[in-house]
């Protein structure tokens, strides 16, 4: 099938005047994905610009880099790079922790990101390096912050750990996002790091002592019209018609409720 929308290899800069340094971010546009092995030695890494620049949740002050990420998308995903500095990274893995667990108390990696910085709506998603993933979505109602764990994306994380440093790459799926709220306005964006030391010590790309709010988020372009087919929603058939041929049924129409999630006419 022809994809109605194409892509273009545009760079779309996340204008991060907010962030430490002034730093500015490329979300790439991949011809070729990423295989998500954790191994980050892809074309499309390779080629691309390590952003680092963190700065201390608790000072306000630049941190030493020992974290770098790249971000980008295809047609399917948004895809994250990052790779972590760290000695003595704990040799214990949590695996025995559930998913949704509060994995940012040990070293991990947190992304919120938002479909609209003037929506009420944005997700965090944390990692480790080994593989634990916490995931919410979560939503701003009367300055109160929401957090819904039931969601739970079908997202792809892989992680390596060597010596003095862990890497790990996530595709999250667009269709597992509600875009109800993107429009031709800015994403938001924001990388956490949470190093553990004898304590946990959080850095954040962009300077904010509060990481759950719309104000600690960067602005990010995403193409419109690379999102556009994921607009609607297909649910559950309510109605599947039958018809006898020779001795067995074969299907004759079925019925699906059909969503609109941007909430705008479509003519």
């Amino acid at each position: 099938m022809n994809r109605q929308y194409a892509l273009t290899a545009i760079l779309f800069l996340v204008q991060t005047m907010c962030m430490a340094d002034d730093a500015s971010v490329e979300v790439r546009h991949f011809a070729v994905p990423p295989i998500i092995d954790g191994r980050v030695d892809d074309a499309c890494w390779q080629n691309g610009q390590w952003v680092s620049g963190f700065s201390s949740v608790s000072s306000g002050e630049r941190v030493p880099d020992a974290t770098w990420f790249q971000i980008g998308y295809d047609s399917d995903n948004l895809y994250l790079a990052v790779r972590c500095e760290k000695e003595g990274i704990e040799t214990e893995p949590l695996n025995s922790l559930p998913r949704d667990s509060s994995f940012w108390t040990s070293e991990s990696i947190e992304l919120f990101l938002a479909p609209s910085l003037e929506g009420t709506v944005f997700y965090q998603i944390v990692f480790t390096p080994w593989e634990n993933i916490y995931d919410a979505k979560c939503g701003i109602i009367d300055d109160a912050i929401t957090h819904d764990k039931d969601w739970n994306p079908r997202v792809r994380l892989k992680a390596t750990i060597s010596e003095g440093r862990w890497q790990a790459e996530l595709a999250i799926p667009w269709n597992q996002l509600d875009i109800s709220q993107a429009s031709k306005r800015p994403w938001g964006l924001n990388v956490v790091r949470n190093l553990r030391a004898n304590k946990v010590e959080t850095s954040t790309l962009v300077k904010t002592s509060h990481l759950h709010s719309m104000k600690s988020l960067a602005p990010m372009s995403i193409p419109e019209a690379m999102i556009a087919r994921y607009r609607y929603r297909f649910g559950q058939p309510d109605r599947i018609e039958t018809s006898l041929v020779g001795n067995a049924y074969g299907m004759k129409g079925v019925n699906f409720l059909v969503v609109n999630t941007t909430g705008r006419h479509e003519k």
